[in-house]
């Protein structure tokens, strides 16, 4: 296994995760899942390799949480496992997160702020300098906070890094965020724009 620091990989003991590595970078996450694929047998399908990589976002001792239990079943079964059945496993340890589809993972969607502006700017019809600008009109500051709250929900983004991705504090971005959540609990139409986006995403 390899630790990805700010420039650099440098080997890891082996058998060793330094379990408090945020897995902020899918290629990293996927050369995780790859080399830990090796050991099982029959080896995980390369669409439920890019699954799980695409849905570890925290951290190693996540990852390997996962990995482990998805090699039991493995075990147990004596059957590949598909992506329905690590996503039911997923969901046990993270009942709270959205999953990322294989299909998406793919096609490399929902994995940085960019991507997230991009579907959001064609969705609205926004241009994306106004998401990333400063415009008070609501019909920029909706699909503004929009894509902060798809940061926070899909990419597990904290609140400094959003802020700056958008070029503000991470108040103003915590404030947008809560409001959007009310929002999509009150206002059928703000959840159904996120919904569409999520679907757009590869979010299920």
């Amino acid at each position: 296994f390899f630790q990805m620091g700010a420039a650099t990989a440098r080997p890891v003991a082996p058998g060793f995760i330094g379990s408090t590595m945020i897995l902020s970078n899918l290629t990293t996450r996927l050369a995780i899942v790859q080399e830990k694929s090796q050991e099982m047998n029959p080896l995980l399908p390369p669409d439920i390799q890019k699954f799980l990589a695409a849905n570890i976002r925290r951290s190693l001792r996540e990852l390997e949480n996962l990995l482990n239990q998805v090699e039991a079943e493995l075990e147990l079964n004596q059957i590949s496992p598909t992506e329905q059945s690590v996503a039911k496993i997923f969901r046990k340890l993270n009942p709270e997160d959205n999953l990322i589809t294989a299909d998406a993972a793919k096609t490399g969607l929902a994995k940085s702020p960019d991507e997230i502006i991009t579907v959001v700017s064609d969705y609205f019809n926004v241009p994306a300098t106004e998401l990333l600008g400063s415009s008070r009109k609501q019909d920029i500051v909706f699909p503004r906070q929009i894509c902060w709250f798809l940061c926070k929900e899909i990419l597990k983004l904290g609140y400094e890094s959003i802020g700056e991705s958008f070029g503000k504090n991470h108040t103003t971005i915590m404030h947008g965020i809560k409001k959007m959540q009310n929002m999509k609990r009150k206002d059928s139409a703000t959840a159904r724009h996120i919904h569409a986006l999520k679907r757009e995403l590869g979010v299920r």
